[in-house]
């Protein structure tokens, strides 16, 4: 049985850690053109950050990107 990691990676499509900020998930999202990030520790998978989270948890509550880590908004 293959790990969720080894099927991100040879499918090309990106992930991120918990302790990515907003803004550094963003910014991959923005380039891979994609609305929702998996959010892996290790090989586990801990939640996921979609462009919903985003808006209704970072922007709208004039939360910073560039401080506010992913696992505290997704």
């Amino acid at each position: 049985m293959h790990r969720l990691r080894h099927v991100i990676q040879r499918r090309h499509a990106v992930c991120a850690g918990p302790e990515s900020t907003v803004y550094e998930v963003a910014v991959l999202m923005t380039s891979a053109g994609v609305g929702a990030i998996p959010i892996l520790e290790g090989e586990a998978l801990v939640g996921i950050f979609t462009e919903r989270d985003l808006m209704g948890r970072v922007v709208v509550p004039r939360r910073d990107p560039e401080r506010t880590r992913v696992a505290e908004v997704m």
